[in-house]
């Protein structure tokens, strides 16, 4: 039986290192992915038909229109290298925010009156001689360089979509404006895009399912045990002091458990401890602490079944029929209710991937038309 709950309490506390690691790396990569977005940001979108054009004198003239309405430019761009994304922040600020939102783990952080144009920070070593800082990434797994528009002259095209922050807000109709009659082409304000959204709805099941069967196995256990409790009751012991007796070795079980996979886990998925990580431990910590409560009151329920059991069943060799019958009832409730949820999530995944193929099959259609 501790060999069950051994298993158990290392999935509960595996799925909640996972859900706490899940959510913190998509909200640290959507802090430095969205730094540049503000309560005063816009979209907008440059027409392609900018290309024809020289790319200095494109640049002069929004470094021009820029300065004249205090507004700092972001454009991103996404390449691949051997399979793997690179995010590229190209930067023109008239703002200090920006480059505060990152944090440098050596190195310094590019200035917009920095000499060198080729100036570029990064979330990794990139090999490039202009490379004056690395960028701290929370699981070291997201590739993003930080670069000056200046240094994109003459390297890529400066149509596209931009993140632009004014000052003042009220002036992105002129800005736009004056950006279009400037560059002759079209400029167009869109929506910003929203960040990735966060859902662990799944793993949360797995840890609820699996605190269940915990319920169920230590009810099942009881059950067989009464002939225990009441020789236990014979010696004088009370229904409280088997309860503290069990429920203490479990708590005890579980706190080893979650420190050795806690542990563990941070010295595998994390390369490295930095005072950064610092918030992270603390959730972890939190988690621990929750969980510990949650076994405490959750496994406690079934021992209510304890003060039932009385000398005279132990003597009679009688078994509660009631109990028997209230546990077969709830453990098909639980198979039925985890059976409808694995398939509720199934036909979700089944229906995204079969939406994903229809998509990519009609786009196959219309490039052979």
């Amino acid at each position: 039986m501790k060999k069950t709950f051994t298993i158990i309490l290392s999935i509960i506390s595996i799925s909640s290192f996972f859900i706490l690691l899940y959510i913190q790396d998509i909200v640290e990569f959507n802090n430095i992915k969205n730094a540049e977005i503000n309560d005063k940001s816009y979209n907008i979108t440059i027409s392609n038909k900018i290309n024809t054009a020289s790319s200095e004198k494109t640049y002069e003239t929004l470094v021009k229109v820029a300065n004249k309405y205090n507004a700092s430019i972001y454009n991103s761009t996404i390449s691949f290298i051997k399979d793997k994304s690179i995010l590229t922040k190209y930067v023109y600020c008239n703002e200090d925010y920006f480059f505060g939102k990152f944090k440098l783990i050596h190195g310094k952080m590019i200035a917009q009156n920095n000499k060198n144009v080729n100036s570029l920070v990064a979330t990794f070593e990139t090999g490039n001689k202009n490379q004056i800082g690395t960028i701290y990434d929370f699981r070291s797994n997201d590739k993003m360089v930080i670069t000056t528009l200046e240094s994109a002259v003459n390297k890529k095209s400066f149509s596209g979509d931009y993140i632009v922050n004014l000052k003042n807000p009220n002036n992105i109709d002129k800005f736009i404006d004056e950006l279009a009659v400037n560059l002759k082409v079209d400029v167009i304000k869109k929506d910003i895009d929203a960040s990735e959204s966060v859902n662990s709805l799944q793993a949360y099941i797995v840890i609820i399912i699996m605190y269940v069967i915990l319920i169920l196995i230590i009810f099942y256990k009881l059950l067989n045990s009464y002939k225990e409790f009441g020789i236990k009751k014979m010696l004088g012991f009370t229904t409280v002091d088997i309860w503290i007796k069990d429920i203490t070795s479990l708590i005890k079980l579980q706190l080893i458990i979650n420190i050795i996979i806690d542990i563990s886990l941070f010295i595998i998925m994390l390369k490295g401890y930095s005072n950064y990580l610092n918030p992270f431990i603390f959730k972890v910590c939190m988690s621990l602490i929750i969980q510990l409560i949650m076994s405490f009151v959750f496994l406690s329920i079934p021992y209510i079944y304890i003060s039932k059991i009385t000398i005279s069943n132990m003597i009679k060799n009688k078994k509660s029929m009631k109990a028997i019958v209230t546990f077969n009832i709830i453990l098909k409730t639980i198979l039925l209710i985890t059976f409808i949820l694995v398939s509720s999530i199934s036909l979700k995944e089944y229906d995204s991937i079969k939406s994903f193929y229809n998509t990519s099959f009609e786009q196959w259609e219309k490039k052979m038309i």
